[in-house]
């Protein structure tokens, strides 16, 4: 997914739309799994589920971040 948006936007974008992608791609799975066991997206807010998405966050933040200066420095 990070490699079509860098085909999309132009050379030079900012990095925080790789954030928010990577952010999407670990968030919303977790999301939609804890909705189809559960029946209700409120179990997103039991200290198990939240751990799960500050986890997915960080990775997500991290690897958004870092994904546009790895791809430049070719």
């Amino acid at each position: 997914m990070l490699r079509v948006l860098r085909r999309v936007l132009p050379l030079q974008a900012p990095a925080w739309p790789f954030a928010v992608v990577a952010v999407l791609i670990g968030v919303l799975p977790t999301a939609l799994i804890a909705r189809y066991w559960s029946g209700s997206f409120r179990t997103l807010m039991t200290p198990e589920a939240s751990l799960f998405l500050v986890l997915f966050t960080a990775v997500g933040l991290t690897v958004g971040f870092g994904f546009p200066r790895i791809q430049t420095g070719r």
